[in-house]
């Protein structure tokens, strides 16, 4: 099974990769983290074949955490995954 790391540091967003990803619990052990500190702690705890991080989080931001991430970890890890979201604001007058 992969072990796969989710952080981000909005809860919405771990709850809703729960949702969408609990059929891959079959294939995945998946973990989620609420900070890159958190996620730091869990990196050193145990391997992970991927980490999927949110790239703008207060403290430690996602590349910060992948950074530290590459000279703590003898074993590499398969993958690393930067998300960033941005949020998108339509001005009142344009909305239909």
């Amino acid at each position: 099974m992969r072990r796969v790391l989710f952080v981000d540091d909005e809860d919405n967003v771990l709850q809703g990769l729960r949702r969408m990803l609990r059929d891959m619990r079959r294939d995945w052990v998946m973990e989620f983290a609420a900070s890159g500190e958190e996620g730091l702690r869990a990196l050193e705890a145990s391997h992970f074949d991927v980490v999927v991080s949110d790239m703008r989080m207060p403290g430690m931001d996602g590349a910060a955490l992948l950074g530290v991430l590459g000279a703590l970890i003898a074993i590499p890890i398969a993958a690393s995954i930067l998300l960033i979201v941005q949020e998108v604001v339509i001005p009142r007058q344009q909305r239909h």
